[in-house]
């Protein structure tokens, strides 16, 4: 299975930081935005 980058991992990281979120969080719900937005497509 393919890992984040350290990167992107900071990002998330950072992101979780301003939104008082935690990284597990912010990961959770882009994926569920890819994947609800990925099906709309899929619909059409």
């Amino acid at each position: 299975m393919h890992q984040l980058d350290d990167a992107l991992k900071g990002r998330a990281r950072q992101l979780a930081e301003v939104r008082r979120r935690s990284s597990h969080w912010i990961m959770r719900e882009a994926i569920a935005q890819y994947v609800e937005r990925e099906e709309k497509r899929e619909a059409l």
